[in-house]
């Protein structure tokens, strides 16, 4: 249990790790590490293990996750579908709170990992991404790799 905790803790570091610098990035090139980092982290939610929530110790509401500015540009809002298996109005989506739900559900499960709580940081990981921060990540995937792959490569064919 505790090896399915520290791989996944590691990719959860990197990628909070690299949004608390996302403010620096003024260039292309962050949207296709961000992709990577996206694709890096579901990938590893995937391989979760189902486990129960064991603990007894409550997340403190006092524990205020400050999630870092994220800096996109003018690639914020996209639209997209969001339910695939009923068509509705496609809806406004954002890649700034993709990635902040995101970093602030690893954040939480990482609370619990540093306390040696690695069933209940599993277990918070691995429901976040079946019921929130998964979704966030596909939406942003979604978004990024239409981004990288239709947009930006029109931009420099023009």
């Amino acid at each position: 249990m505790e090896d399915k905790a520290n791989s996944f803790y590691k990719t959860a570091e990197t990628f909070c790790n690299f949004v608390d610098l996302l403010e620096e990035y003024n260039s292309d090139s962050v949207y296709e590490e961000l992709l990577k980092k996206l694709l890096s982290i579901y990938r590893e939610g995937l391989y979760l293990p189902q486990v129960d929530s064991d603990t007894d110790i409550k997340y403190p509401e006092s524990r205020e996750i400050s999630c870092p500015k994220i800096n996109i540009m003018k690639y914020d809002t996209y639209w997209e579908v969001f339910n695939s298996y009923h068509f509705k109005k496609p809806i406004q989506g954002s890649l700034i709170d993709d990635i902040k739900n995101i970093y602030m559900e690893l954040k939480k499960g990482e609370y619990y990992y540093q306390l040696q709580q690695f069933s209940e940081a599993i277990w918070q990981w691995k429901f976040g991404f079946e019921t929130h921060w998964g979704l966030h990540a596909i939406e942003a995937i979604r978004a990024l790799h239409s981004l990288i792959f239709i947009e930006l490569y029109l931009k420099d064919e023009m």
